[in-house]
């Protein structure tokens, strides 16, 4: 998530994202299903610390956290049964994201004379973040219930992300940008569920999911994403 450090120029020039078919389990067909899906996501904020030189002797120090409004998720799923309570997964899903500020501090160096002056605060961002999802889950269901089958497991893959970042600023102090990022990074992910029976093939549930995406950016933490998912679930 590189397109952060546009922020760092912000900081400078202002002072400163089953159905079960039955609950036995008794899948039909080699315990096939496939789900559709869709919910809210939000995106911690992303904690950007950057440094660097600005004019000749001085340097700015920026440390801040980069915000997203809560944004929207759909996807699919396809999965099958593997032995006793475990069943696999392929997980693809898109989700999109509004930008929504800046808030941190920033410190000028006068390297010569050792001097130093901070300033903070926060600031608007007009941009947005669009990512696909592609992961494969191993889950695990307790059969423990007669009405809901509840279940967890974990995940990996990796997330494609295209950010565009127009403007930071209020509107009558504005640094425009227009700048877009591509970035394709690992991630894994924490699930925890449940299905509800309603026909004999058709099922509804809920997902809580945590996913941790790597920045590949030393300077730009990682994103971790919390999202809930309501879905219906046809199995074969």
């Amino acid at each position: 998530m590189n397109i952060k450090k546009y922020a760092f120029v912000a900081f400078v020039t202002f002072g400163f994202s089953s159905s079960i078919s039955a609950f036995d389990y008794s899948f039909k067909s080699g315990g096939q299903y496939f789900k559709l899906y869709g919910g809210a996501s939000h995106i911690e904020d992303i904690n950007v610390s950057l440094s660097g030189e600005i004019l000749p002797n001085v340097t700015a120090d920026a440390d801040y956290l980069y915000g997203y409004d809560t944004g929207w998720t759909v996807g699919g799923t396809f999965g099958s049964e593997i032995f006793g309570n475990f069943r696999g997964e392929v997980d693809i899903s898109y989700s999109r994201f509004e930008a929504d500020d800046i808030d941190g501090s920033l410190t000028f160096t006068n390297t010569l004379t050792g001097n130093t002056v901070t300033t903070g605060g926060s600031a608007p961002v007009d941009g947005d973040l669009k990512s696909l999802d592609i992961y494969t889950n191993l889950i695990y269901d307790v059969n423990e219930f007669e009405k809901v089958l509840p279940y967890f497991g974990f995940g990996v893959g990796m997330s494609r992300s295209d950010e565009e970042l127009k403007t930071i600023g209020y509107s009558d102090d504005q640094l425009e940008v227009n700048a877009q990022e591509k970035s394709t990074s690992p991630g894994i992910n924490l699930i925890l569920g449940t299905e509800l029976i309603n026909f004999s093939n058709l099922s509804a549930g809920y997902r809580f999911g945590f996913r941790h995406v790597w920045s590949g950016d030393e300077e730009v933490s990682g994103a971790e994403v919390i999202s809930h998912q309501f879905h219906l679930k046809y199995s074969f």
